[in-house]
């Protein structure tokens, strides 16, 4: 079951948590990633910010016009936001005729995942 929310489909909290996914998978990255675990934990804070980390979590790869449509934030500053994470590098950007915003890879994809799941159980 989901929720919609801005036409981004969230999980309900109780479904949110992936049982196939090692915990000790996601403490290892805690570890690896520690100053982009804190960066996106922080992140959470934000209702827009959060939006956006969700989109991508759930949806994968986004245009920017996309994830513009995930917040109410005007162009500029999604534009900015999504700026700031990826100097901080937890998102990268892809432009091939069309940029696509995407986690760099499937560790800060889970890592992101995870922070989420504090706000959503």
């Amino acid at each position: 079951m989901t929720t919609e929310t801005n036409k981004l489909r969230l999980p309900v909290s109780d479904q949110h948590q992936d049982s196939s996914r090692p915990h000790h998978r996601v403490e290892e990255l805690r570890r690896e990633y520690p100053s982009e675990y804190a960066y996106l934990m922080g992140l959470m804070r934000d209702d827009q910010k959060r939006r956006m980390v969700a989109a991508l979590v759930y949806e994968g790869g986004m245009t920017y016009d996309e994830l513009d449509a995930t917040t109410s934030l005007s162009r500029r500053r999604t534009r900015s936001h999504i700026y700031k994470m990826r100097d901080v590098g937890v998102i990268d950007t892809t432009d091939s005729g069309i940029s696509i915003v995407h986690f760099p890879n499937e560790d800060l994809r889970l890592l992101a995942e995870d922070t989420l799941s504090f706000f959503f159980n």
